[in-house]
């Protein structure tokens, strides 16, 4: 797709550059190493065998999150590190920056914040975690309120 808007191709050429480098950072990011496996030891067998416990199934966790809705799901998972009004805290940065505007941070970028974590490196509030207990849908619902704000703040 050419283009002959020079604002529009330096755009496209950074948006791409930072999917290659979050796919390369990703790609870097150091595995956690599983924990060593202990050996619990057995007892000598004896006359009489003693029936082992049947294990019961772990009760499935209620999801930590709820709901569809980008408003309130930001509130939930995002708004006590990022803000309520996304003007950051002292624990991160505001979305209403344009360092977090479409053509510089996708929402591929957003994606992998909240399913991986991230290295800091725009802001001094440290790495992020993942947050866990939201499901893709949920995220694409955050970006999309997070858009939303930026929008009516005059980022694009």
């Amino acid at each position: 797709m050419p283009t002959s808007n020079p604002q529009q191709l330096a755009r496209a050429a950074v948006a791409a550059l930072s999917v290659v480098v979050l796919v390369i950072a990703a790609a870097c990011a150091d595995d956690a190493e599983a924990p060593a496996s202990t050996t619990t030891p057995t007892a000598a067998p004896t006359a009489e065998a003693t029936p082992t416990p049947t294990p019961t199934p772990d009760a499935p966790t209620a999801p930590r999150f709820s709901g569809t809705d980008g408003r309130e799901l930001y509130g939930q998972a995002c708004a006590v590190c990022h803000g309520q009004a996304l003007e950051g805290t002292n624990a991160g940065p505001t979305f209403l920056d344009r360092i977090y505007a479409p053509w510089h941070h996708a929402d591929i970028a957003f994606i992998f914040a909240v399913e991986r974590g991230v290295r800091a490196h725009h802001w001094n509030f440290g790495n992020m975690a993942p947050v866990e207990g939201l499901s893709h849908e949920q995220v694409l619902a955050i970006i999309a309120f997070i858009r939303e704000q930026q929008r009516a703040a005059g980022i694009e």
